[in-house]
């Protein structure tokens, strides 16, 4: 069952990256942003480092689990998908700010 549950979430936020780098607005706080707040955000350096970091949680989520399982660590691999997507989230969190210019509201 869990495998599922691990291809199913590394697909879904492979999908996810693809999304987020095609439609934008799909990022959270640059959606609400003002026209001209948006103007001082790179929108095309974070929609790119966006899709790169989800379609390695998603890549990392599925290989992650699979290479765990292999080696005989099947307690790890059942948490890969929550620590990769632990981790991610957090590395989005604190490197996105980068590509926001302006000053902050």
């Amino acid at each position: 069952m869990m495998e599922y549950i691990n291809i199913g979430i590394g697909l879904f936020l492979i999908l996810s990256g693809f999304l987020v780098q095609r439609y934008p607005n799909l990022i959270a706080g640059y959606n609400t942003m003002s026209a001209e707040r948006k103007k001082s955000v790179n929108i095309e350096g974070l929609s790119i480092w966006m899709r790169n970091s989800f379609l390695g949680m998603g890549v990392l989520t599925i290989l992650g689990y699979y290479a765990l399982h292999y080696i005989g660590l099947e307690g790890f691999a059942n948490n890969v998908m929550l620590i990769t997507l632990i981790a991610g989230s957090l590395l989005l969190v604190f490197t996105t700010s980068r590509f926001d210019h302006g000053k902050a509201e």
